[in-house]
């Protein structure tokens, strides 16, 4: 309750068998009962959830974005600055 709500969520969306292989190469010890596909699963159902019900969870404000994160990193980079650049030119910070 302390941490403010987000207006905006991108999330990365990605084949699981991609996701097991890309964290594969990356030779991290650390955070290993996260990287199991079972808890990949049902982070990826609690993202699900979260938004399917986020006006009844009091977050109708926030905005989501499902990003298909199989592209090249390049190109996926260039979509995700897009979209924050194009939220950020609505906010009021910004004007």
């Amino acid at each position: 309750f302390l941490v403010p709500l987000p207006d905006l969520v991108l999330y990365l969306d990605l084949p699981l068998k991609v996701t097991l292989t890309r964290l594969a190469k990356r030779e991290r010890h650390y955070g290993i009962m996260d990287k199991k596909a079972e808890r990949l699963q049902q982070a990826q159902q609690a993202y699900t959830t979260l938004l399917q019900y986020k006006d009844q969870l009091g977050f109708a404000h926030m905005q989501y974005h499902i990003i298909d994160a199989h592209q090249k990193p390049e190109d996926l980079l260039e979509n995700v600055y897009a979209l924050v650049v194009k939220h950020l030119e609505k906010c009021d910070l910004f004007q």
